[in-house]
């Protein structure tokens, strides 16, 4: 095992599934015994394992418990991993000839702390950021950007934009 005792919880590309570890199960409380949620599925192997794959609707099962599991870190260390896991993307993008990237899944966190790395021209190519929080909860968190349809512009652009769309329309 590569890490038993911290969650592990990778989001594939496209949203729609995640997978995570076997503490990270734990701590979700989820076991073979858990049934599928309504549109979502527990993945398993012929023998009823849970593989550590949920998909859809059952990624919500793990999230809760997991951000927890995150938020006992300390910001720097969190803000720390973040920053190696852009910058080693980064350079796997550029390694690939990508020179834009598109990130459909950012916390408003992340957002700040890539608008810092670009006013210090640590950032080496373009994102284009979709935020993954319910703006509507805290509408005063996006005043002064422009959101169209969850996305926000490239990070060189969110100092010079303003509105917010509400998700209503």
């Amino acid at each position: 095992m590569v890490s038993p005792d911290n969650p592990v919880l990778l989001s594939h590309a496209s949203g729609h599934s995640v997978y995570v570890n076997a503490k990270a199960l734990q701590l979700s409380g989820i076991t073979e015994k858990t049934p599928n949620p309504p549109g979502g599925d527990i993945v398993k192997d012929k023998s009823g394992n849970i593989v550590g794959v949920l998909e859809e609707r059952a990624q919500s099962m793990v999230y809760p418990s997991y951000m927890a599991w995150m938020n006992k870190r300390p910001l720097e260390e969190r803000k720390s991993n973040w920053q190696k896991s852009i910058s080693l993307a980064e350079q796997e993008c550029l390694r690939n000839g990508v020179t834009s990237f598109v990130d459909a899944g950012s916390t408003f966190q992340q957002v700040d702390w890539m608008r810092e790395l670009a006013k210090e021209g640590k950032m080496d190519i373009r994102h284009w950021v979709m935020v993954r929080e319910w703006i509507l909860s805290n509408p005063e968190r996006c005043r002064g950007w422009l959101m169209v349809r969850g996305a926000l512009p490239p990070i060189s652009l969110l100092d010079h934009l303003i509105g917010c769309y509400d998700g209503r329309g």
